[in-house]
Formats: structure tokens, C-alpha cells, sequence
């Protein structure tokens, strides 16, 4: 499903303090089809990097990126938005709702932006269970930080996406809240052959997954 090879990116040093930048290389990496990974390592480790590259959102300076037999550092911006919208879901550190939508407008963005019809049913209900169903009209200024990611986990689900690539996917949220929306992550993954990459510092969230990935390891 997904594979990086020969893969390097480095950044430059942002301020005239710091004596170099930082770099992530990935000599042959490979996850399979409806596995769930956790990537681990140390805060600045690259995880977030590394999300990035898989999803098309920043391009390597070298190497390939293979997501479902697409190389898609080959593919123009465009079509790698386009790739993007109907392949990944991706669910960042901050939600990244739009204001002025509501949840269930925000939820079902995610299928219009891929060029699909939208699926109303499968928003709410996503949105149900999540534990939102009173919420579906509120607007993200009127949601607390944990349900705004909450609405975000549905919307990376309901275009029934071949892989979800989750940067730090409980952080937000309560325990009780993180249960519940991993539940409801891996649980759908499991029944749609949904691929999982999350990016995590919590051991709980990785001890649930397939196999864990350290990210230092890697390079």
C-alpha cells in the first residue's frame, strides 16, 4: 500500500542561531495493505515529516513515495491534491475545520473536495458516533478543542479512504474521548480495509496497533 524508497528531505536552518537544520532519510520502507502502524521517537524525530511525505502534502528531495501503486512525487500538485482527496484521510494535530460551517458541512467537505457525492448518511452517522449527534448544526467556535477533533476524525473517514494518516490522533482528547475515537478509527479501518499510520507519543494508542515504528530507526 505504501512504500518509500531512497527518500531524503532536509530542511534549512530557520534563524541565524541555529548552526544547521535537520534532515529525515528513509532508505526502503514498506506497510501493507489494512495494517496499523504506529511511528514513534523523539519530539523533532521527523514523525510529523513523515506523515507529510506520505501524503503528498511536502515532496522529498530525492527517493520515491508509493501510495496504492502511485509514485506520487511524479504527479503534479494538482493531481496530487486530487490523489490526496480521494485516497487519504489525514487527521492533523489541529483540526483544521472551517469556520462558518458547520460540523456536518465540515464533515461532508471531505467528500466534496474529492468530487464525490456526498454521502449525508455515513457524515452523521460518523458524526453519531463520535459521540456528536446533538452537534451536527454547531459551528467549530462552538465546539470545545476535543470535539472539533472529533468532527475532524469523521471527516478523514467519511470519503472511506484506502489509508488515514493520524498525527497524534488522541492529544486533544480526554481518555474516555481518545478510547472512544480510536475505537471508532480502528474499527472502521478493520471493516473497510482502511490503512493506519499514526504518528503518537502515547504507548497506550501504539499498543493497540499492528506494529510499532521507530522513526530514528529508519534512517
Amino acid at each position: 500500500m505504501i512504500r518509500l524508497l531512497g527518500l531524503h528531505k532536509s530542511f534549512p536552518r530557520q534563524t541565524d542561531e541555529q548552526s544547521s537544520g535537520h534532515s529525515l532519510s528513509v532508505s526502503d520502507f514498506e506497510i501493507q495493505a489494512g495494517e496499523r502502524v504506529a511511528l514513534v521517537g523523539a519530539s523533532g524525530s521527523g514523525k510529523t515529516t513523515l506523515l507529510n511525505l506520505m501524503s503528498g502534502l511536502i515532496l522529498p528531495d530525492q527517493g520515491s513515495v508509493e501510495v496504492d501503486g502511485v509514485d506520487i512525487t511524479q504527479l503534479k500538485e494538482s493531481a496530487r491534491d486530487r490523489f490526496r482527496a480521494r485516497t487519504i484521510g489525514y487527521l492533523f494535530q489541529t483540526s483544521h475545520l472551517l469556520p462558518g460551517f458547520s460540523a456536518l458541512e465540515n464533515v461532508e467537505l471531505g467528500a466534496s473536495f474529492a468530487g464525490r457525492a456526498v454521502d449525508r448518511d455515513r457524515a452523521k452517522s460518523l458524526l453519531d458516533a463520535v459521540g456528536l449527534g446533538h452537534r451536527h448544526h454547531h459551528q467549530p467556535q462552538q465546539l470545545s478543542v476535543g470535539q472539533q477533533s472529533r468532527v475532524a476524525l469523521a471527516r478523514a473517514l467519511v470519503n472511506r479512504p484506502k489509508v488515514v494518516l493520524a498525527d497524534e490522533p488522541t492529544g486533544a482528547l480526554d481518555p474516555e474521548s481518545g478510547k472512544a475515537a480510536l475505537k471508532l478509527l480502528l474499527d472502521t479501518a478493520g471493516e473497510e480495509n482502511i490503512t493506519v499510520i499514526c504518528a503518537t507519543h502515547d504507548a497506550g494508542v501504539a499498543s493497540v496497533l499492528d506494529r510499532t515504528v521507530r522513526v530514528e530507526e529508519l534512517q
